[in-house]
């Protein structure tokens, strides 16, 4: 058996496991993909697409989308400043070839991976609630316990 038919196939079992987890509605499906590639850097290569769709089951084309918006909101600013010779010569990103290796990337401090998250909970109904410039009860209020609520004086 040659390596590259080796880790073809131990890419093909990763996400047939994956499936029957997300069928039998186990919620630690990401986080044993996550130990799994960790214990094995071949899987590193299997396209996030397809754990989209063996997860979340997701059609290809949404499941492209995903990633492609998780790239999107993870692009670095673009300056008005002219190009440097290797911004020109970079391909332009594909979805389709975005692979773990690509989402688990350390240097975006899990940037990537959330966006990714994200993008799916957008898109199976998941809405965010907007901040309340008025709320002090949240954990990150360093207010004294008898101090009023409101920033306003009481007259």
């Amino acid at each position: 058996m040659s390596p590259v038919a080796d880790a073809a196939r131990a890419r093909a079992a990763c996400l047939a496991e994956l499936r029957r987890k997300a069928d039998r509605g186990d919620t630690d499906c990401l986080p044993w993909l996550i130990g799994q590639a960790a214990r094995d850097r071949r899987l590193l290569a299997i396209h996030v697409w397809m754990v989209d769709q063996a997860v979340f089951g997701a059609t290809r084309f949404t499941a492209r989308r995903h990633v492609a918006q998780a790239d999107a909101w993870c692009r670095p600013i673009k300056t008005k400043h002219r190009a440097t010779r290797t911004d020109r010569r970079q391909h332009p990103f594909r979805p389709a070839t975005a692979t773990l290796r690509w989402l688990l990337d350390g240097r975006t401090g899990g940037a990537r991976w959330a966006a990714w998250l994200l993008a799916i909970g957008l898109d199976m109904g998941f809405r965010l609630d907007p901040p309340d410039p008025y709320s002090h009860d949240q954990t990150g209020d360093d207010r004294a316990q008898d101090t009023p609520g409101a920033d306003i004086p009481a007259r």
